[in-house]
């Protein structure tokens, strides 16, 4: 389905429906804070938005450049993201089945 929104309305595959949100659903969230990263050639950032589908390293293990440390499902499509240099795992921040986002720290090399 082809859906947009655009404030109280949506088109849904070329519907237009009318909406107004209440209750809980009214109220505005407040943003969580931004999420300090470390900066910097050792931290592996999402690529694009998707689901982790496989995590190949953990804390403490050795890795080189290039090796792969996981997988990323975007568009259908599966994106081996890799190690930008060589080193040891710092810290995983990821899990098989976790949703993230753009530039989302994945992995932490030291």
């Amino acid at each position: 389905h082809k859906v947009e929104l655009k404030e109280n309305i949506a088109l849904v595959d070329g519907i237009t429906y009318r909406f107004e949100l209440v209750g809980e659903a009214a109220k505005p969230k407040e943003a969580p804070p931004p999420e300090k990263a470390p900066e910097g050639e050792g931290v592996i950032k999402a690529i694009m938005p998707g689901k982790i589908i496989a995590v190949k390293v953990k804390e403490g293990d050795r890795v080189n450049k290039g090796d792969v440390v996981c997988i990323l499902e975007a568009m259908k499509m599966e994106n081996e993201i890799q190690a930008p240099k060589p080193g040891v795992i710092k810290e995983v921040r990821i899990s098989p089945g976790d949703d993230v986002e753009m530039n989302q720290v994945l992995v932490v090399i030291e």
